[in-house]
């Protein structure tokens, strides 16, 4: 029971400092990983980790959709700057109403990821799918489900057409991924 409790109170801690920095992915990453060298405990998280945070907060907003959208945007202001040459024709994902770009890196044998969208909802969502995704391994991003998006009942929060989207971005990770194990194993 102790080691459950200083877990939880270990990942509120990190939340909390993540939040008071949270300027661009790469500083909330340095945050944790500095807290976690405190603690001892380097650890990734895995997808499943990811999703139930995921689910976690957004259970904290009881079903209120507007306050769950203004979540959305907040999280979307969370991506870093992507670079302008980043976004070409060629890592505009198709099949989105917003523009919707993603620009995939290969380091230490994860997929990295990049994104931004030129709306602030497609923002966000696009956010879940980097946190979720970015950093992993090309197997772990094909064999995972993603059973966050029923959980906290995004089909609800937003419409056919972004949900159309959010799919082609789902398909899209999937295939860069797929590409990076390809032709590197």
């Amino acid at each position: 029971k102790h080691s459950h409790r200083l877990h939880r109170l270990h990942r509120k801690l990190i939340r909390k400092i993540c939040e008071i920095n949270a300027k661009s992915v790469k500083k909330n990453t340095e945050s944790i990983s500095v807290i976690c060298e405190i603690c001892g405990k380097i650890k990734m998280k895995t997808i499943t980790d990811i999703q139930n945070e995921i689910i976690e907060n957004f259970e904290l907003f009881d079903g209120d959709m507007e306050s769950i959208l203004f979540y959305l945007m907040d999280l979307g202001k969370k991506l870093p700057a992507m670079p302008e040459v980043h976004k070409t024709e060629d890592y505009l994902v198709k099949g989105c109403q917003s523009k919707v770009w993603l620009f995939p890196t290969f380091v230490d044998g994860k997929v990295c990821l990049e994104a931004d969208s030129n709306t602030e909802i497609t923002k966000g969502l696009v956010y879940l799918l980097v946190t979720i995704w970015g950093n992993q391994t090309p197997n772990d991003i094909l064999n995972s489900e993603l059973f966050f998006i029923e959980k906290i009942g995004m089909s609800h929060m937003i419409g056919s057409q972004r949900s159309n989207g959010f799919v082609s971005m789902i398909k899209q990770i999937k295939l860069y991924a797929l590409a990076y194990k390809s032709t590197n194993n």
